[in-house]
């Protein structure tokens, strides 16, 4: 049992019976589930992979790209659309009294853990997107600077 919050976890002030509804309304399709989501938090948190993530929530919101992995978090994942993860790490030393960024690109790792935790995904050159929703919604998905 984790002390963290999980993708079930909700704060006080998300209705869970009014994302329902939204769910319902919009016919929104799951495609992910709370054992799915658990399993890639649980990875991302227990890994090295501190890699920045971002997603959409099914009422159009989109987050900004975060590093946490702990609490800033879009809970309860059931209200989320799709969820990006970015394939580069970044970590900063110092040398000598200067700061140096390192970047590592773990593509093949990132997609080779996600393609066996068995979730619908796809993935360009910058992250891979799993999605929690069909019909799924490539906003931000071709344009991968943004």
């Amino acid at each position: 049992m984790s002390l963290l919050p999980m993708a079930e976890s909700c704060p006080q002030e998300i209705d869970k019976l009014k994302l329902l509804n939204q769910i319902h309304q919009k016919q929104l399709v799951g495609l992910c589930n709370n054992t799915k989501w658990n399993e890639i938090l649980t990875a991302f948190r227990d890994s090295q992979w501190f890699v920045a993530n971002r997603s959409k929530w099914i009422n159009g919101q989109i987050s900004q790209w975060e590093n946490d992995w702990t609490y800033h978090l879009p809970f309860p994942f059931l209200g989320v659309e799709w969820f990006d993860i970015c394939y580069e790490k970044v970590d900063f030393h110092i040398v000598n009294g200067s700061r140096h960024t390192v970047v590592t690109n773990l593509k093949n790792e990132i997609l080779e853990f996600i393609k066996n935790v068995g979730v619908e995904f796809e993935f360009n050159n910058t992250f891979v997107r799993v999605w929690g929703y069909a019909p799924k919604c490539y906003l931000n998905f071709n344009n991968e600077n943004t």
